[in-house]
C-alpha cells in the first residue's frame, strides 16, 4: 500500500519538549506537517529553534 503523503495535515503532539514527543514533532516537521505542539515543561524555545532549523533546511519556514 502507498503512504499518504503528510504534508500540510494537522498534527496535535503533546510532550513535545523531550524525549518520544520531540522525536516525532521533528519527524513531522521534516514532512512539512502543521503541528500544534504541547508540553508541560517550559522548553519549547528550544523545540521552536530546532522546528525552525528543520524547516529551514528543507525549504519551508511557517509562522
Amino acid at each position: 500500500l502507498g503512504r499518504k503523503s503528510l504534508a500540510g495535515e494537522l498534527v496535535l503532539i503533546t510532550g513535545a519538549g523531550h524525549g518520544v514527543g520531540r522525536a516525532t514533532a521533528l519527524e513531522f516537521a521534516k514532512r512539512h506537517s502543521r503541528l500544534v505542539l504541547w508540553d508541560i515543561n517550559k522548553v519549547m524555545d528550544t523545540l521552536m529553534s530546532s522546528l525552525r532549523l528543520t524547516s529551514e533546511s528543507a525549504g519551508h519556514l511557517g509562522a
